[in-house]
């Protein structure tokens, strides 16, 4: 397991260094942003690329195998999946981090299931959610962005064929006191952690939904795809 990881954090390494150099595109190592580093927790990094305009987002669409073939959800529990950091920056306390974590199922549960029925097992047309809270910011100087003493939250989430294990689409974002939400449908203000992660939910139920052709992206007020 620790191999198949470790490859997969060298090969995204190459991917990115390929990817940056001699362009214009962000960098993740922004310090008005994450550093991010790869948890460990997607299946394979190895497809990212990073988002046009938005500084530590990175996202993956697999062409050859459409969201729009997948009508019911199998929803893994979300995951605090922290990365091992040598900055010494202080941590966010787990416990609230954990609290985080069961709001964010319970939003993409209660985005999706309306539409998507949630099932218990693999199957024809069923897709693996999976997601995780990777990293996160704790405010400085007494500085509380919305109560909870955090200033910025990392997820990586992945949707996954429930049948072969192949990776359909996968996702990177960063939130940093409400300024950056990324990868999934382009640049997105939120006031507050738990109200970045229930935009995050009603973006991928956006996002199944235009896949099947039932959101206008062009419609005043509806969903930006990539």
């Amino acid at each position: 397991m620790w191999r198949r990881a470790l490859v997969a954090l060298i090969s995204f390494g190459l991917l990115l260094s390929v990817g940056c150099s001699g362009s214009s595109e962000p960098k993740p190592s922004d310090p008005a942003q994450f550093n991010f580093i790869p948890s460990g927790f997607l299946s394979t990094y190895s497809n990212l690329t990073p988002h046009r305009n938005v500084p530590g987002a990175y996202s993956y669409l697999n062409e050859e195998r459409p969201l729009r073939r997948y009508t019911m959800v199998m929803l893994d529990p979300v995951q605090v999946f922290l990365v091992d950091r040598d900055d010494a920056r202080p941590q966010v306390d787990e416990i609230r981090l954990q609290a985080l974590a069961r709001h964010f199922e319970s939003e993409i549960k209660d985005s999706l299931e309306s539409s998507y029925p949630m099932v218990g097992k693999p199957g024809y047309g069923v897709l693996t959610v999976r997601a995780a809270i990777t990293d996160a910011i704790p405010e400085e100087g007494g500085r509380i962005w919305s109560g909870d003493g955090i200033a910025g939250l990392l997820i990586e989430a992945e949707l996954v064929d429930s049948q072969s294990g192949e990776q359909v689409a996968a996702y990177v974002d960063a939130f940093h006191k409400g300024k950056v939400f990324g990868s999934l449908f382009g640049t997105h203000g939120c006031s507050d952690s738990q109200a970045c992660l229930e935009v995050w939910a009603k973006k991928l139920r956006g996002k199944l939904d235009t896949s099947r052709g039932l959101l206008q992206s062009n419609k005043r007020g509806q969903i930006e795809i990539n």
